[in-house]
């Protein structure tokens, strides 16, 4: 009988070894073969095991890879995204107001804008939003500061042939913060697109791409669509970094300025810096979690609400909404030909109050309008509570408080009205309750435990298609350790 042919993307090492082994033993012309641990012929067997493992690996990769919902890799995301006209949003920086001090001068002291404002270990650097001008005799005045440095760099214009599909200038600095460029060519400053497709030869347009470390390039057309930059021209992009939310400061944290500083005669001064409150705002890239489910999202949503599905994908763009469902005439009879109605959960779950559901009808029916003469009334959701109550049982010596609280927490992470998995679906989905066996492989899965009983709900309750599932009360959690 001939072998049977390995299958790389369903086994692993141990799968391709047995396999192997298995195949020698049914092949008479190697029924000389030694299989003992440490033989020759046994290490052979493990080499091409090993291989076939990394195929397997990578084959896997390739397909996980292959699909935006699936894709593990940022630059994988990204690439999708792209395709989809969608761009994963950079880290943005957050603000502080700072106190500058100096001594009484009988001259004006100018501080430029720009000027970088920093912490004693100079890991985190503000800069100035505008120029700041002491009058004379004036000690002290506030600027806003934004975190970040503002960056300069300057290329030269290449030759056609060097980039027959447009040139290309990568920024050395990260991370990038989005549409905080500026680019001029020849000192003309000229304007981002997302795309050439609607640039002429004479467009002076650029497009910026930004890979998985946040960094970013910047292309120029063809000289087709696109103009192309005349070679040797000066090409000078000025752009901001950030940190994030890592550039958050507490107060009286940002205590020395960069620089040298004179009056307007040209006289020395020393100034001093300190902000009286924390920084504010500022955010991080865009998590994969989130680009998952937004970028193909973002292709769905249009500017009018014309489907069931637009209702529900609109909704949720009104702030503090985090789930909603559309019933019509189809899915609910009671409801009239040219009637519809709009279920909402709020982000922080309950009911939604009144000016809540005003402000999700005025967007469905009026920001981003639904057919005339259609009738959408817009209520709260349906919710069945559920009571849960669990048993733990842990080994000896574990912190039992701890463990209870860790467990209330997992428990009740399972309601979350807009808690998505890993490959972008609502965990949580109309007309289903949260199952018995989430709730005890949340509790299974926390370390130190060795069995869980879930003693409340009994069972699974049925929900009806409108019903959305609430958490009655605070988990109840028994923590047992075991003895021996």
């Amino acid at each position: 009988m001939a072998p049977r042919a390995l299958q790389y993307t369903v086994l692993d090492f141990e799968g391709i070894l047995a396999e192997l082994t298995t195949n020698a033993a049914g092949e008479p012309s190697l029924a000389g073969l030694d299989l003992s641990e440490g033989s020759p012929d046994r290490r052979w067997f493990v080499a091409v095991a090993t291989v076939g493992a990394k195929l397997t690996y990578y084959q896997n990769r390739g397909i996980n890879e292959a699909f935006i919902h699936r894709a593990r890799l940022r630059q994988s995301v990204i690439d999708h995204a792209r395709g989809l006209a969608y761009e994963l949003a950079s880290p943005t920086p957050p603000t502080v107001t700072v106190s500058l001090a100096i001594p009484s001068q009988s001259d004006t002291v100018p501080i430029a804008a720009g000027t970088e404002v920093y912490t004693e270990d100079g890991t985190v650097v503000y800069t100035t939003d505008a120029a700041v001008t002491f009058a004379p005799g004036q000690t002290s005045r506030t600027v806003a500061c934004t975190e970040g440095r503002a960056q300069t760099q300057s290329f030269v214009g290449d030759a056609a042939g060097a980039w027959p599909s447009g040139q290309r200038v990568t920024l050395t600095e990260t991370p990038f913060v989005r549409a905080s460029e500026a680019v001029t060519v020849g000192g003309v400053t000229w304007s981002r697109v997302n795309n050439f497709l609607s640039s002429t030869s004479a467009s002076q347009h650029y497009v910026v791409e930004r890979d998985a470390d946040e960094r970013a390039t910047v292309v120029f057309g063809d000289g087709v669509n696109g103009k192309r930059p005349a070679e040797g021209a000066t090409l000078t992009v000025t752009y901001r970094t950030t940190l994030g939310t890592a550039g958050r400061v507490r107060r009286g944290t940002l205590r020395r300025l960069r620089g040298s500083f004179t009056t307007a005669a040209g006289l020395p001064v020393e100034v001093s810096a300190t902000n009286a409150g924390d920084s504010s705002g500022g955010t991080d890239r865009e998590a994969l979690e989130h680009a998952r489910y937004a970028a193909p999202d973002s292709l769905r949503a249009t500017d009018r609400t014309v489907s069931r599905e637009d209702f529900e994908l609109h909704a949720v763009e009104v702030p503090g909404v985090a789930r909603a469902l559309c019933h019509t005439r189809r899915e609910d009879s009671t409801l009239g030909h040219l009637q519809h109605r709009l279920y909402v959960v709020p982000t922080a779950g309950g009911s939604p109050d009144a000016t809540r559901l005003d402000a999700v009808h005025t967007y469905v029916t009026e920001t981003k309008p639904c057919m005339a003469g259609l009738e959408v009334s817009v209520v709260s959701a349906v919710y069945v509570a559920q009571s849960v109550a669990v048993t733990i049982y842990c080994r000896a010596g574990v912190d039992a408080a701890a463990l209870q609280t860790a467990a209330q927490a997992a428990l009740a992470a399972l309601w979350t009205p807009g808690a998505r998995d890993e490959e972008g679906y609502y965990v949580l989905r109309f007309g289903y309750p949260v199952p018995r066996s989430r709730m005890f492989d949340a509790c299974q899965s926390l370390a130190g435990v060795t069995r869980v009983e879930v003693t409340s709900p009994a069972s699974d309750p049925s929900f009806t298609v409108a019903q959305f599932a609430a958490l009655a009360s605070a988990p109840a959690v028994t923590v047992v350790q075991e003895t021996t």
